[in-house]
């Protein structure tokens, strides 16, 4: 997987999880702690601070600025 994607297999998840966390806070009405669960996230506070680390903004903030 390093070879083929340059990401180690838990960065790898990370990044797929987030970016499926980004197209549901886009295109649903949702929950952030519904798309966390459905991102394999328990605790919706960690999923939050998380995706707030890796994109540069909390999923609230990233949800409001998207068109639509």
């Amino acid at each position: 997987l390093r070879e083929e994607t340059g990401l180690s297999p838990a960065e790898f998840v990370i990044q797929v999880r987030l970016g499926r966390a980004q197209a549901l806070l886009a295109e649903t009405d949702l929950t952030v702690p519904a798309i966390a669960r459905q991102g394999g996230y328990d605790d919706p506070a960690y999923f939050s601070r998380l995706f707030a680390r890796r994109v540069g903004e909390p999923p609230t903030t990233f949800r409001a600025s998207q068109p639509g």
